[in-house]
């Protein structure tokens, strides 16, 4: 069975991994917003999404429109620290219970970025509010410390070399 690559992303991390992933493999790729029940037909897919609030972008939508028996590969994208198992394992679990009994293979997930000047009004409030009560305190979480950090500025750890061994 052939591969795609679907790609579901809000500031662009997850996109670069897609397109670098396509071309290294010479596979087809498209955004999720973009996407068929035809072009999906006879393919396993390799869906790349980036993950808000522990769940991964448009998954729902990508399994109303694959088959059943259709198997659905997942790379995430976030600024979770991919050595944080148990993290990525809560992402994969949750991502599992919504998939209605569809075939999900976790691929594993790859570091992100992200740059204030970039989010939208909303994402800036949050990490603004993240900023304020959070700067003053030692004992934090990594997630926080992140989500701290990145207040007017920007984060960038993404890794191609993370994807060398799906080539």
């Amino acid at each position: 069975m052939e591969k795609i690559i679907i790609y579901a992303t809000r500031y662009g991390t997850a996109k670069k991994y897609a397109n670098y992933l396509a071309e290294r493999l010479n596979l087809p790729l498209f955004s999720i917003e973009e996407i068929t029940e035809a072009q999906l037909k006879g393919h396993t897919v390799i869906f790349i999404s980036a993950v808000y609030a522990g769940s991964l972008m448009h998954l729902k939508d990508l399994l109303k429109v694959s088959d059943p028996q259709q198997e659905v590969q997942i790379l995430t994208v976030g600024l979770t620290d991919p050595e944080n198992q148990e993290k990525i394992q809560e992402i994969f679990n949750l991502a599992q219970q919504n998939a209605n009994g569809k075939r999900l293979v976790f691929l594993g997930h790859l570091p992100g970025a992200l740059t204030y000047d970039q989010l939208s009004f909303l994402h800036k409030t949050f990490i603004k509010g993240i900023h304020a009560t959070s700067k003053n305190k030692s004992e934090v979480s990594d997630e926080v410390k992140l989500l701290r950090d990145v207040y007017k500025s920007s984060l960038d750890f993404v890794d191609f070399s993370r994807l060398d061994q799906l080539t």
